[in-house]
């Protein structure tokens, strides 16, 4: 079963990591209704649902009885790595001083997940020894009330670990037998029509009811929408997790068990979301977005089939000894230093 469910989460991994990559590059395209639909579609469950297959696996962030801190120093360091390059890179594309955007303490660009894993990894170290359901419920109120913090935002990525922690959570007390009961689950096709439905209904209202509501499912503070202090803004919140819930099991009943030619996008995940935001920000400082009639179909069809390439391109054999490399440079120096030490 090892294998299969490998496999099967490789295969899920290989969904979102093509919609990130996608996602992130139709953002700079100027607002339509077919690119606007797209985007919040993905963004209604894709980080949702990267964040639980995250905590399924952190379930090893305790090897034996002694918890797994060089897992923590390497995700610190390809932060520290990845919001110098997007700083940059994201400067440049803003006809900016290069250093304009580097920020460690205060993140909303992609580098924010990489941080936001941190602390639910130290979230495991105090909290998994508590019964699930206690957990469950504290980071779901957490993660609703969190939303009226008026200064919880930006800062070391609190507002986004708060609001989706608790994905992470149902990730980490997902098993595996649940997860083969779903798959086996007749109703699982109810689901995916649920799921279509949602997503139709959130593409359609994308630029109506919905568009002033979306940067509360972005994690934000209810701020950002006016009502800082609105019951309703809980309510939002609380029906965003239901909607990326209907729609993470939705893709769950789809996505193939076995190993495909494209799993290894999956198993490559990391790299291609650190790797692809750099090219975007690039692109877009070359004139990319300038050149393109952004308001067009055929750009947007373009824009995503260039992301998937893009996305297949940086799962290259190559780029993962490269990625290893640098992101194992840090243990590797420490165990040198320690091995001339003595």
């Amino acid at each position: 079963m090892e294998k299969i469910r490998n496999d099967y989460f490789d295969n899920i991994k290989s969904v979102l990591i093509t919609l990130v990559v996608i996602g992130h590059f139709l953002l700079p395209l100027e607002s339509t209704r077919l690119k606007d639909g797209l985007v919040n579609v993905i963004y209604l469950f894709h980080m949702p649902m990267f964040i639980m297959v995250s905590g399924y696996f952190a379930k090893g962030m305790y090897a034996g009885k002694r918890f797994r801190w060089e897992r923590i120093g390497k995700l610190l360091w390809l932060y520290l790595l990845f919001q110098i390059i997007s700083g940059m890179t994201e400067s440049l594309a803003a006809g900016q001083p290069w250093t304009a955007n580097i920020n460690f303490l205060r993140e909303s660009g992609a580098p924010w997940y990489l941080l936001a894993m941190i602390w639910w990894y130290l979230e495991v170290f105090l909290l998994a020894r508590f019964r699930a359901w206690a957990v469950l419920m504290a980071v779901i109120v957490i993660g609703i009330l969190s939303g009226y913090g008026r200064h919880i935002g930006s800062f070391l990525v609190l507002s986004r670990t708060l609001s989706f922690g608790p994905f992470f959570w149902i990730g980490y007390y997902l098993t595996e037998d649940q997860v083969r009961s779903f798959r086996s689950w007749k109703g699982r096709w109810q689901m995916v029509v649920l799921a279509l439905f949602l997503a139709v209904v959130t593409a359609v209202e994308s630029n109506g009811a919905l568009k002033e509501l979306f940067p509360i499912v972005y994690g934000m503070n209810y701020g950002r929408i006016g009502t800082l202090w609105s019951p309703a803004s809980a309510l939002v919140r609380f029906c965003a997790y239901g909607a990326a819930g209907i729609m993470i099991l939705g893709v769950m009943a789809v996505v193939p068990r076995q190993r495909r030619v494209w799993t290894c996008l999956g198993e490559r995940s990391l790299q291609i979301y650190i790797l692809h935001r750099p090219i975007r920000d690039l692109m877009e400082a070359a004139g990319f977005y300038c050149a393109v009639t952004s308001r067009s179909r055929m750009t947007v069809v373009f824009v995503m089939a260039f992301s998937v390439a893009l996305a297949v391109c940086l799962s290259a054999p190559r780029i993962t000894k490269l990625f290893r490399y640098v992101q194992d440079a840090p243990e590797k120096m420490f165990r040198l230093i320690g091995q001339n030490r003595f």
